[in-house]
């Protein structure tokens, strides 16, 4: 058995019954994660306790965090590493870009922090953003679908971490712009064909509204 801690409490424990490697919640976790079962090859279980330093979680359970977690998660590891606002910004402009424009593959795994040879770190380049038509996204707004998620619900979300209303409104408004006046154009420029464009326009078209709705 290996006991699980997150932030220094514990969460839980991985324990194998049956070939079976799973995850156990602790009585007393308060931290969201899924359960988790995956088979085993050799019986056996690696031990991440070796690692003097990680902010996150073993691979073994990383693949498999709920969406309601993975954003907050994603935006304590900013803190726990010291990320400037400005990176934090750039997370949550991301988090935006993939409710509006359709990119609803935004898995915890899709999100990456970089470290530099002096030890600092940065929010990594965005990458994996596609247009998906599955109907839900894989990461949640606190309690709440991302693409289910009104401007109030955003609004809340963001404010533990210093995300102004100001910042929320003024790129809501430019990435909504930007889709409805230049996907169709730009994207056969670049070999999308307009269908597809008009597609996400007519699938997204909802989110526009919601995020939109109401006073900031």
């Amino acid at each position: 058995m290996i006991d699980i801690r997150a932030w220094g409490e514990d969460v839980g424990q991985l324990v194998e019954h049956k070939g079976i490697i799973k995850f156990k919640y602790s009585e007393t976790n308060c931290l969201d994660f899924s359960p988790i079962k995956m088979p085993m090859a050799n019986r056996s279980v690696q031990n991440f306790s070796h690692l003097g330093y990680q902010y996150g979680l073993p691979g073994l359970i990383s693949d498999h965090l709920p969406g309601s977690y993975g954003m907050d998660y994603m935006f304590k590891i900013a803190q726990k590493l010291n990320l400037s606002q400005a990176h934090k910004e750039q997370m949550a402009k991301v988090i935006l870009f993939n409710a509006i424009f359709g990119n609803r593959d935004d898995h915890s795994k899709n999100f990456s922090f970089l470290m530099n040879s002096k030890g600092k770190w940065a929010f990594a380049p965005a990458y994996d953003l596609t247009y998906t038509s599955n109907g839900y996204h894989q990461m949640l707004l606190g309690n709440y679908s991302l693409n289910r998620a009104t401007i109030h619900q955003i609004r809340d979300a963001f404010k533990p971490y210093n995300i102004s209303e100001l910042f929320l409104k003024e790129n809501i408004e430019m990435m909504i712009d930007i889709k409805n006046n230049k996907l169709v154009k730009e994207g056969s420029s670049l070999g999308i064909p307009e269908k597809l464009a008009k597609q996400i326009l007519e699938e997204t078209k909802f989110v526009d509204e919601l995020f939109t709705k109401g006073d900031y």
